[in-house]
């Protein structure tokens, strides 16, 4: 039996969605995501990149790369990034890029008038492009985080129903940006020397980077008052330890699995519904990106570690694995730990509260968990985990 339009829609939204959360963890899975982006919106290509209102241009922190594309030549990109940034006249239209709007090229710059203009002569035309729909993602003063998709002018104006898929994909495509940032400011502050103060500091999740045997390398701010504290985990010459023989055993098994095998492991250290717990997750460190070392001893693992006053729920594939929830049982369930109403996670998927609640049902029964607010507690002490890597 064929499935129909309708079912094939939203197959593919909901795949497009677990693709973006995977590429929240694993930024390599972006090209992934962008094509697909590309593919749903019949677009030639499609970018993300950070525009800075302040001068025009198109920022990138360091030797970082300046653009996540696909489709676009490089020599195009980096023409876009050292001119045709200035002349863009769809980022011109400061106003209607309001964070979170997706809106189409036409809504930002007359479509007659384009053909008029340098950026479309000298940079649009070549690529045979003339239609684009995206925004701005998130804003940070004169930086703003912006998607875009392109096309040529015989595919004509983006559609309506377009426009409500990328409105719909935004909230999922600007947390993956979020978590992106966190993860890699580790990188960054290992070049300056610095990993566990500045933006580590701030995070909720103790971060410990370990070699294979359990040396602590780096900790930080909030991993060293765990350490200090003493109790659950503590640091035994130079080593991670937990604070009882039991679970010491567990720990240690676990950093060598994640060493050994590159696997992800999630390990419990108390009750998962109390509030002092500790949830730990290993995993390891990625074979190209983040490389620190100590002593000559090489980074090998990094030692998530969240409490019961954790604010970042469980990826989808993490959901879907510790408990059996399906991809939409998950996304609901993610929506609710940050802070949405049934009726804003039913608006947002396009379901029904009825749809919705059954879902919810549903994941409570699979999560072992008799309220909402109870499995919303458990998931908090999960920390947002990758499945190759950080």
């Amino acid at each position: 039996m064929k499935k129909s339009d309708s079912a094939r829609n939203v197959e593919a939204y909901e795949g497009l969605v677990d693709a973006i959360y995977q590429a929240a963890v694993d930024p390599q899975a972006w090209s992934t995501v962008l094509v697909r982006i590309a593919d749903a919106v019949h677009s030639a290509g499609t970018t993300l990149w950070t525009h800075d209102f302040s001068c025009g241009g198109v920022h990138a922190d360091g030797e970082a790369e300046k653009f996540r594309a696909v489709r676009f030549a490089p020599e195009a990109l980096e023409s876009y990034a050292s001119h045709y940034s200035q002349t863009n006249v769809w980022v011109a239209n400061e106003d209607t890029l309001k964070p979170g709007r997706v809106v189409t090229s036409s809504l930002l710059f007359p479509d007659e008038q384009l053909p008029s203009t340098e950026f479309f002569g000298d940079w649009l035309r070549p690529q045979d492009l003339f239609f684009s729909i995206g925004g701005v993602l998130a804003r940070n003063g004169a930086l703003a985080v912006k998607l875009s998709a392109l096309r040529s002018r015989n595919k004509g104006p983006y559609s309506s129903s377009e426009l409500q898929f990328l409105g719909r994909l935004y909230p999922h495509i600007r947390r993956a940006c979020e978590l992106n940032q966190r993860l890699e400011s580790a990188a960054a502050l290992e070049r300056d020397a610095a990993l566990g103060h500045g933006a580590l500091s701030v995070t909720h999740l103790g971060i410990i980077v370990l070699g294979s045997a359990g040396r602590v390398l780096h900790t930080n701010r909030k991993a060293d008052q765990l350490l200090r504290a003493g109790t659950t985990l503590v640091l035994r010459q130079g080593q991670l330890h937990a604070g009882s023989a039991g679970r010491d055993a567990a720990l240690m098994a676990a950093i060598r699995s994640a060493a050994q095998q590159r696997r992800p492991v999630n390990l419990h250290l108390g009750d998962a519904v109390l509030a002092d717990n500790f949830c730990l997750t290993l995993m390891p460190m990625p074979r190209a990106g983040i490389l620190l070392s100590t002593a000559g001893i090489e980074a090998s693992v990094v030692c998530l570690i969240s409490t019961g006053s954790g604010q970042r729920a469980a990826t989808i594939a993490q959901l879907r694995e510790l408990f059996g929830l399906t991809p939409a049982e998950a996304r609901v369930v993610r929506n609710l730990v940050n802070g949405e109403s049934l009726a804003e996670v039913a608006q947002a998927q396009g379901l029904s509260r009825n749809t919705v609640k059954t879902q919810l049902h549903s994941a409570m029964s699979k999560t072992g968990t008799a309220s909402q607010r109870a499995m919303i507690r458990l998931l908090l002490s999960i920390p947002a985990v990758r499945e190759h890597g950080l």
